[in-house]
């Protein structure tokens, strides 16, 4: 029993000296000081909010309603009606909203998370993955692909869920299964592949990488980067897509060049994350999409970004730069005296910005299904502020605003959950809400002059910075 006796007080006094780095060292990794989003309290249910005499973009309808009054109660749109027709219940915060437009969250169809080690000094970036949740957050971006990340998507979406850190709803992506080439093998490449891709030189491998993450990462989609030689063989992709059918998951696929947009759509792809760049689509190529029906992310910004960040001279808008106050980069910073981009570079982001309004312009015309999506993460791209820009973007390429602003609402959840009730107004809709300065079918820019955001009924705590701080 002596001997028991001492073992024990030995064992418990290693314990005790031991407590004050365990503590320490968890609570080192749970903290997170929030810097533009306080996190909202996910514990309990969200007061019920009554906006008074505002304007509403449905999601659904090209003009908005005339002035009502909306009613938030547990997380979702309980009431509307004409002002002044609803008695709100005892506790109830009160916005009014004359002047103003209510509008869906809005979806970004492309965003990746987290940062490579070869990031640019040009690109402006946001490196750390809780801050990019943030600022998407920050932008009125209630809803998120994440596509291609190097960040632990999981572990942050629990994050966001447990009311640890701020940030959307993700659509969380497998590990991008590739082929042994790179997509684009010119000096971009780098930056579209992942460091945590899979590679799979066989049809079989192929679908036992898409059977892995669907069986125990419980992925909500199948992500397959398509092109390059060698990469993927129509074959292997149509094995992703048959395993993925067995989940009842979809398959979307990155596939750059226009022949391998074609073959991923004929092979089952559900949806192409880019409009194809390197050339302009042949008729034969384009109809092949069409006739998909697959859907088509446009990121109609991502080269003009490109080499606007490697020419030093990017275009910032206002909400850009209050994202970029915190630290994490700068409009103005890098350019090409960073970098060292060769001109011919340059050139190149610039031939690819101008195919892409020309591939865009071909889809369009023959009636392709377009999602508003930005590459949130690659370089030149800013977390939240670049699907703004990407909305302004498409709609100077000639696109009405209300068709724009469907493109980042109420169209990507007939691919994302055809049975949610989010990316439009409605009774019954989820309460993800944007209140805007402004009537965004008019000038689309009122989009960005955010008022506040609503995220399941909870008013967000967004904190403008006035200066910037210490970089995460």
């Amino acid at each position: 029993m002596i001997a028991v006796g001492c073992g024990y007080h030995a064992a418990m006094c290693r314990v005790h000296h031991l407590l004050p780095l365990v503590l320490l060292t968890f609570g080192c990794a749970a903290t997170h000081q929030p810097v533009l989003v306080t996190p909202p309290d996910t514990h309990h249910e969200a007061p019920p909010t009554l906006i008074r005499n505002v304007r509403v973009f449905t999601g659904l309808e090209d003009d908005l309603t005339e002035p009502v009054d909306v009613l938030l109660a547990r997380g979702r749109v309980a009431r509307v009606a004409h002002p002044g027709k609803l008695v709100p219940p005892e506790g109830t915060e009160v916005v009014d909203a004359e002047g103003l437009t209510l509008m869906p969250g809005l979806v970004d169809m492309n965003v990746r998370l987290g940062a490579s080690d070869d990031t640019p000094p040009w690109a402006g970036a946001i490196r750390d993955p809780k801050l990019q949740a943030e600022a998407l957050l920050y932008s009125g971006i209630t809803t998120v692909v994440a596509v291609g990340h190097d960040a632990d998507i999981e572990a942050l979406q629990k994050e966001i869920a447990d009311g640890r850190v701020a940030g959307p709803r993700m659509f969380r992506s497998s590990h991008s299964i590739v082929g042994t080439a790179s997509l684009e093998p010119g000096p971009f490449g780098r930056f579209f592949r992942p460091r945590s891709a899979r590679i799979a030189s066989t049809p079989k491998d192929a679908a036992r990488a898409a059977r892995r993450d669907l069986e125990y990462l419980r992925s909500d989609f199948v992500k397959v980067d398509f092109g390059g030689e060698p990469g993927l063989s129509r074959k292997a992709l149509e094995a992703v897509v048959a395993e993925a059918r067995m989940y009842e998951r979809s398959v979307y696929v990155d596939a750059q060049r226009p022949e391998d947009a074609a073959e991923a759509a004929e092979a089952g792809a559900t949806l192409l994350l880019h409009t194809p760049w390197t050339s302009r689509l042949t008729n034969e190529q384009a109809d092949a999409i069409a006739l998909s029906g697959a859907p088509v992310v446009t990121t109609a910004r991502l080269w003009a970004a490109m080499g606007e960040r490697m020419s030093g001279t990017p275009s910032a808008s206002p909400l850009e730069g209050e994202v970029l106050r915190t630290g994490t980069g700068a409009p103005g910073a890098g350019g090409a005296a960073a970098a060292g981009p060769l001109e011919d570079t340059k050139e190149l982001a610039s031939s690819y910005d101008a195919t892409t309004r020309e591939n865009l312009a071909v889809l369009r015309e023959l009636g392709v299904p377009l999602l508003a999506g930005s590459g949130s993460g690659l370089p030149g791209l800013v977390h939240g502020a670049a699907l703004h820009q990407e909305l302004q973007a498409l709609v100077a390429l000639g696109f009405p605003p209300a068709e724009v602003l469907k493109m980042a609402t109420s169209y990507p959840v007939r691919i994302l959950a055809p049975r949610a009730a989010f990316g439009v107004i409605g009774l019954g809709a989820y309460a993800d809400l944007l209140l805007v300065d402004g009537n965004p079918v008019e000038d689309i820019s009122a989009v960005g002059r955010i008022v506040a955001v609503w995220q399941a009924g909870r008013k967000i705590d967004r904190r403008i910075p006035a200066a910037p701080v210490e970089a995460h």
